[in-house]
């Protein structure tokens, strides 16, 4: 490897199968340039290709006194005594994974939490520890907006900011967010959007279905992707429609239900969960017109930049950070809480105002190459790390 810091990156589950499967590009664009060290708090007996260490958080004595003493600094915990003993072993779990973590650390190298919740209250444990460490951490949605959590609540925020050198959001919506609810440390917060890598040759492919429209649906089939308003709106659709869902999920069941009551002009084909390389090689051979998102709650989708790459472009709620991916170049914007009836009408207008064209597809893959392309984003973010140190 080049004279370059190693990177002890903190995942969810990733590299295992079906966690953060978004990571593969990152590290493909950056795994040539950087000695990168994985770290899943879930880990498994899976065989994967990737250098897997494992943090246990065996608490000791020390590790409660340390959290004792940072949960009563942070004045929020005062008034949520019901849940102090939950905050109180998780912050000393936490310590314990940061001890093990040191040891494995050299001066310089970077600690690189992927999500700015117990993970990155890990890397600044870290950070308190060690100042030779460059701790920093991303952002995404549920990591960044309280009401995305089931208390309404992010503990250790002030904690995490206080001893990161960065905090990364994949939006700006977050970074506007954070900045605003932690003015004290605004200047710790910064935007890095994440990316997608499309291996197939862009083309324009011919119209299957000049009359109507062909849709997909891509994510984890659950009750916040409202995927049953979408059946909803097509009970009343008139003009074709086939409608290709990836993913599966707990809600599943209740969409296959939905999805029987749909006239004979509405096609529904239920694709099953698959991995990215499939999703884009699915894109890049199927005609495609508009990749669809009901949500009610998003960060930045990757689902989104996945169908742009191919020049497919996306109708979407107006949360999150969809705004800044879904834009007139892109795709249409629909409100945060549509009716049936608004995603019937916003599909309508897709089919009769040109969205299927050429120029527009064109325009939706021109828009994911300068804003969403994982060569040139990734890049940026790994020699950004080190100016924070």
């Amino acid at each position: 490897m080049p004279d370059q810091p190693t990177i002890h990156l903190l995942t969810s589950g990733f590299p295992f199968k079906g966690r953060e499967p978004y990571l593969n590009d990152e590290i493909e664009v950056v795994q040539d340039e950087y000695d990168i060290i994985l770290y899943p708090s879930k880990p498994r007996s899976e065989p994967t290709e990737f250098g897997i260490r494992s943090l246990f958080g065996r608490s000791r004595l020390k590790d409660y006194l340390f959290a004792f003493k940072v949960c009563l600094s942070e004045s929020r915990f005062l008034l949520r005594t019901r849940k102090f003993r939950y905050y109180l072993s998780l912050m000393a779990q936490c310590s314990a994974k940061s001890r093990e973590l040191i040891e494995n650390c050299s001066p310089g190298d970077v600690i690189y939490a992927y999500w700015s919740n117990e993970l990155a209250t890990i890397a600044a444990i870290c950070a308190a520890r060690r100042s030779d460490l460059i701790c920093v951490s991303r952002a995404h949605g549920f990591d960044v907006f309280e009401d995305q959590t089931r208390y309404g609540y992010i503990p250790f925020r002030c904690f995490q900011l206080k001893h990161l050198k960065g905090l990364f959001s994949v939006s700006q919506r977050g970074v506007d967010h954070l900045r605003e609810k932690n003015p004290r440390y605004s200047d710790k917060i910064f935007l890095s959007y994440l990316g997608t890598l499309n291996p197939h040759e862009f083309r324009v492919l011919s119209d299957s279905n000049p009359n109507g429209l062909v849709i997909a649906t891509c994510s984890n089939i659950r009750a916040i992707k409202r995927l049953t308003l979408l059946a909803e709106a097509l009970r009343e659709c008139t003009f074709p429609v086939t409608w290709h869902v990836i993913g599966d999920g707990s809600a599943l069941e209740d969409l296959k239900k939905a999805c029987m009551e749909l006239p004979s002009n509405v096609h529904v084909d239920f694709k099953g969960r698959m991995d990215q390389k499939q999703i884009i090689k699915f894109y890049a051979t199927n005609r495609i017109d508009a990749l669809l998102s009901t949500s009610y709650s998003e960060g930045l989708p990757v689902s989104m930049m996945e169908a742009l790459s191919c020049g497919i472009p996306v109708i979407s709620t107006d949360v999150g950070g969809c705004s800044e991916i879904v834009t007139n170049e892109s795709g249409m914007l629909i409100p945060s809480n549509p009716t049936a009836d608004q995603v019937l009408n916003a599909l309508t207008s897709f089919l009769h105002n040109g969205w299927k064209n050429a120029s527009h597809r064109k325009a939706a893959r021109s828009f994911w190459e300068r804003n969403f392309n994982a060569a040139s984003n990734y890049g940026s973010f790994y020699k950004r790390i080190p100016q924070h140190a």
